[in-house]
């Protein structure tokens, strides 16, 4: 019986990307980056993010 050794490789999607900044004046500013398979998915995941956003930090 041969030993073998088999790899395997996991690739997490993760398919909203948020960088989050304190500007000076004490607010928040935002950069979302959405990935999917159409632009309305994207969209919706967009649309998500910022009003979660919006919600916790205030507006951008």
């Amino acid at each position: 019986m041969a030993n073998e050794v088999v790899h395997k490789h996991l690739h997490i999607h993760q398919p909203v990307k948020i960088m989050l900044k304190k500007s000076a004046a004490g607010g928040y500013l935002w950069d979302i980056t959405a990935t999917a398979d159409t632009l309305d998915e994207a969209m919706l995941l967009l649309q998500q993010a910022n009003g979660r956003l919006k919600a916790a930090y205030g507006r951008a």
